[in-house]
């Protein structure tokens, strides 16, 4: 059981389903892993600040396109204005997307030439989340992701599949792939049908219990 004080000055109690920990009890037990960076880019695609950016390139580029027809009348320094945000809004859209492409051949390259290690699941891992998730009903804001370890060894590392949104709702019996860059070990993918399944649903099944202040 997880508890935490909120700001109204009571507590709250998680009672957490089966297998399932927070990333901080694990963290103070000894087991941690690296951030799956490239299979959580590969499971949620560009993300939502590329597809931001893009929106107010486009947005500034309507406003370029009617000034320049007279739809519009802006002033040189609103013009001028506009055309740096273009430039540095599209910029960046190009910075996030060639770092998307990269990521994900970085995946695709270790996929290949790395020979794979056998992973067992061991926890559903409850992320830290930048919404106070515990003054919400329900845990559908937060952050899970299966925690592995590795097998046939006296120190087994741990290793995460990709994080998503929301609580899974079963925990995975069947073991994993593990591919590790050859050179970089923060560059790793976990190979598993249930990390590529986008589109199973994911419910909380624990209880979210309010008690009085102590």
């Amino acid at each position: 059981m997880f508890e935490r004080k909120s700001k109204k000055s009571h507590k709250l109690r998680i009672e957490l389903p089966p297998n399932c920990y927070t990333f901080d009890y694990l963290k103070q037990s000894g087991i941690k892993a690296d951030f799956p960076l490239l299979d959580t880019h590969f499971l949620n695609g560009v993300g939502h600040l590329t597809h931001t950016v893009g929106f107010i390139f486009l947005l500034l580029f309507g406003c370029y396109v009617l000034n320049h027809i007279e739809v519009i009348s802006l002033s040189v320094k609103a013009s001028l204005l506009v055309i740096i945000g273009m430039f540095l809004s599209l910029l960046t859209f190009g910075l996030l997307y060639c770092r998307h492409l990269y990521l994900l051949m970085m995946r695709r390259y270790i996929r290949k030439v790395s020979k794979p290690i056998l992973l067992e699941p061991i926890a559903v891992v409850l992320l830290p989340s930048k919404r106070d998730i515990l003054d919400k009903v329900g845990f559908k804001y937060s952050k899970t992701a299966i925690m592995y370890k590795e097998t046939g060894t006296k120190k087994p590392k741990f290793y995460m599949e990709a994080i998503r949104t929301g609580m899974v709702n079963s925990f995975p019996t069947q073991t994993a792939l593990l591919y590790k860059h050859p050179t970089n070990p923060h560059f790793y993918s976990v190979d598993n049908e249930f990390m590529l399944s986008k589109n199973h649903d994911l419910v909380f099944e624990g209880k979210l219990v309010s008690s009085c202040s102590l």
